[in-house]
């Protein structure tokens, strides 16, 4: 039977049963006219006062308003809690022994859904941040996040800037280190950081040249020497070498035309040998600690011929054969 049914069986009869208390009452202490109307008006204004309670609850019959709702299963178990405490709001799961399986939760901070293992421990969150920014972290058995992939947060969207976020994915040790990082910059070539146990920077493998080329960065610390390994767009690679003091020590290059040269230099970068070779012959140099050529060797191709110079301080030659 519907309210409104029930509200025109029990109100008539509500006012039935005051009616015959009042004349009941009326007979026994012999009440006036008087006082039998000002009841009735009494009577009649709980009445009113009755129906509008009725009918306020017909027009929110659609809508269940609560500070939290738990759903239980036959055993009487809450296997789904949906709360909202002060600016906080979340719905989470529980498994049949009460376990928390799952939670989504809407903050201040963002939106996440946190996923949980046996023993209530996150194992998997999806976040997305206040300014838009989705990242997913793989946690292990001590809460700390191995890998995060996700997309940089941008200053300007708190203006109301948009435009593409690159993504990136950072791996972590035990330790919560971050070891390995894998992400895309803003020009949209990609970029590979491996990362020591002491936080210092092993390698980075990178594009370069628009996407053309590619850029290798070894170093054993912050402050170690470097190996560097460059090819370019144009066909050009280049292997450098330096020191802690970041001096390039020796270089090994080969050039779009076939040309390929190797240089060494002391910790100062002043005395350098040179080795040289192309399809018009090859050359070997010694130069002094005023970068001074001082020793020649060449060798002519076209000629078959072999030269050889030695060169002062002062620039003259001091010896050149044949």
């Amino acid at each position: 039977m519907s309210r409104a049914s029930i509200s025109k069986v029990l109100i008539p009869g509500l006012i039935l049963c005051a009616l015959v208390f009042l004349l009941g009452k009326d007979m026994a202490k012999s009440r006036t006219i008087a006082d039998l109307e000002a009841d009735l008006d009494t009577l009649e204004t709980r009445v009113l006062t009755h129906r509008a309670e009725v009918s306020m609850l017909k027009e929110v019959t659609d809508l269940l308003q609560a500070r939290g709702i738990a759903i239980v299963d036959e055993m009487g178990r809450t296997r789904i809690l949906l709360s909202a405490v002060e600016n906080n709001t979340s719905l989470s799961l529980y498994d049949e022994h009460g376990k928390t399986r799952a939670v989504l939760a809407e903050t201040p901070a963002g939106s996440t859904l946190s996923l949980l293992d046996n023993f209530q421990r996150p194992s998997l969150e999806l976040q997305v941040g206040p300014e838009g920014s989705p990242r997913v972290l793989l946690k292990d058995e001590t809460g700390r996040n191995r890998i995060i992939l996700g997309l940089r947060d941008l200053k300007e969207a708190a203006i109301g800037v948009t435009r593409s976020t690159p993504p990136a994915l950072a791996m972590y040790d035990a330790e919560g280190r971050a070891r390995g990082i894998f992400k895309m910059i803003e020009s949209g070539q990609v970029k590979l950081i491996i990362v020591g146990q002491d936080g210092a920077r092993r390698a980075t493998l990178m594009e370069s040249d628009s996407g053309r080329g590619v850029h290798l960065v070894l170093k054993s610390g912050d402050s170690a020497a470097t190996a560097d390994l460059s090819v370019h767009g144009d066909g050009k690679a280049q292997l450098l070498f330096t020191d802690a003091k970041e001096n390039r020590r020796v270089e090994l290059l080969q050039h779009a035309d076939g040309l390929a040269r190797l240089r060494v230099q002391d910790a100062n970068g002043r005395i350098e040998g040179i080795l040289g070779a192309g399809e018009e012959g090859a050359v070997i140099g010694l130069n002094d600690d005023q970068a001074r050529p001082r020793v020649r060797m060449r060798y002519q191709t076209e000629t078959d011929s072999v030269r050889i110079s030695i060169t002062g301080k002062d620039g003259k030659t001091l010896w050149d054969a044949p």
